[in-house]
């Protein structure tokens, strides 16, 4: 992976998000394990789709259920 350029992933992100909503959308990653911590592409999502799109779309599919 070094020497590779980065491609933003924020333009892809919100083309997902304008066409299937926070409700289908999952948020995964391999950090820290192969790459550093991102540069925020999420600060423009608010927070109900923040949680939407990294906890509770999971939870609701996988049948998670926290305590």
């Amino acid at each position: 992976m070094a020497g590779k350029p980065r491609i933003p992933a924020a333009p892809y992100a919100d083309t997902a998000l304008d066409a299937l909503g926070p409700g289908r959308l999952v948020s995964g990653s391999d950090r820290p394990v192969c790459r550093p911590p991102p540069t925020a592409p999420n600060e423009h999502l608010s927070t109900a789709e923040r949680n939407e799109i990294f906890a509770q779309t999971v939870q609701r599919v996988y049948r998670l259920h926290t305590p």
